[in-house]
């Protein structure tokens, strides 16, 4: 019987027979079990920092908010108070404003009145030029009462005449100085002007 001989390129397998696979290490699975654990292990603590890391921002950030609710509450009570002082206010201002206006009404018929009186009073005064120096004797009111019928005839006057007062005006002259003048009021304003027209600039009126 002949022997086969192998071709170039043949290789002793070539019959058809596979080589029989080696049997796997021991070793070898445990170290990749090792391995895949310490993988999983890692994994799971980069887990467990980033959910940490994510409460701890989520308990900073519900912290703020709880802080902003507060101001906001805060805020909003503070403008409650400041409407309802404004509305007060408010009230306050236009019952001031009314005040006002009444008080301005007032005050312009008083100012009108005043000047009605005022005017009253300088029409019932006459004006004595010439007199000498305390001839009135501190009494010039009554003085005056008399020198007015001796000077323009007591005939003319059927009553006393009224003065209601009389003074001087203007500081005391110098020795020998022009006299000051004599301010009277006349109390009824028709007896003035009947003194006014027996005068007719013949005495010191």
């Amino acid at each position: 019987m002949k022997k086969a001989k192998l071709k170039k390129g043949d290789s002793p397998t070539s019959s058809g027979k596979q080589p029989a696979e080696k049997p796997p290490s021991n070793e070898s699975e445990a170290d990749g079990d090792i391995r895949a654990a310490t993988d999983l292990t890692v994994i799971l603590s980069a887990i467990q920092t980033m959910s940490n890391s994510m409460n701890d921002r989520f308990n900073s950030l519900e912290a703020t908010l709880s802080q902003l609710q507060t101001t906001l509450s805060e805020t909003t009570s503070r403008i409650a108070d400041l409407e309802g002082a404004k509305a007060e206010h408010e009230a306050r201002i236009s019952d001031l404003e009314a005040s006002c206006q009444e008080i301005l009404a007032v005050n312009k018929a008083l100012c009108a009145k005043l000047d009605d009186l005022e005017g009253r009073s300088r029409r019932a005064k006459i004006k004595i030029v010439g007199l000498p120096e305390n001839v009135e004797a501190g009494r010039p009111t009554e003085f005056v009462e008399q020198l007015i019928p001796k000077l323009l005839g007591t005939e003319n006057f059927l009553e006393r005449i009224k003065v209601d007062r009389a003074h001087r005006t203007g500081p005391l002259p110098s020795r020998g100085g022009r006299p000051r003048i004599m301010i009277a009021r006349i109390h009824h304003y028709p007896v003035k002007e009947t003194i006014l027209r027996l005068d007719r600039g013949n005495m010191p009126l």
